[in-house]
């Protein structure tokens, strides 16, 4: 009998369990507040800090906490040129622990080899951008003002939930093409940024 219930609580305590995570969505502080029950797959709680840069001078900085799947704690950056997205994430598997600041990006990653079509914003999409640190796919995108290429890293190319649809990746040197494109996917700024990683 005593078997029975071992066998029993095995088998049903991993369904019962589910992690806690704090959800926020603020400027620069500690992800507290809100809580948040996680779904079966989401096993981690993460706190993620999204970035925009313009050259070297920081227009955008959001932090967000929620529960997350294993496959969303990686750093991730696209890179248009001019403009620079990032997002800097820290993971954790206990109730609320998700409360620390992910770290600043590094700006001072050295190009890697890899180089890229980048757009000007008018539509011109012959311009070069060259790719630094992990940044090792090509990658083409519809913003807000017209098509966007530039480099990204390889978590920006996978599909990270059926909610989201990626940037459009290659790997070879200047595979993404110098013409724009008609394909309707999503520019990856810091909003999808936050759909990337928080879309259960």
């Amino acid at each position: 009998m005593h078997l029975f219930f071992l066998i029993t609580g095995i088998v049903l305590f991993p369904q019962a369990y589910a992690l806690i995570c704090n959800k926020c969505r603020i400027s620069v502080a500690p992800c507290v507040g809100t809580e948040e029950k996680c779904p079966a797959e989401s096993t981690r709680c993460i706190t993620m800090r999204t970035f925009t840069y313009m050259g070297m001078t920081k227009n955008f900085d959001r932090t967000e906490g929620s529960c997350a799947k294993p496959q969303h704690c990686n750093d991730a950056s696209f890179n248009a040129g001019v403009e620079r997205n990032f997002a800097t994430t820290k993971c954790c598997d206990t109730d609320k622990c998700n409360t620390e600041l992910p770290p600043l990006p590094d700006l001072k990653s050295k190009p890697n080899g890899k180089k890229c079509y980048r757009c000007d914003g008018k539509g011109d999409c012959t311009g070069t951008v060259n790719c630094d640190g992990d940044q090792t796919y090509c990658a083409t995108g519809e913003g807000e003002e017209g098509p966007a290429k530039g480099c990204a890293t390889k978590s920006m190319c996978v599909e990270p939930s059926p909610h989201v649809r990626t940037l459009q990746c290659c790997e070879g040197n200047y595979c993404n093409g110098s013409t724009s494109t008609s394909v309707s996917l999503m520019l990856l700024t810091t909003m999808t940024f936050s759909l990337f990683f928080f879309s259960n």
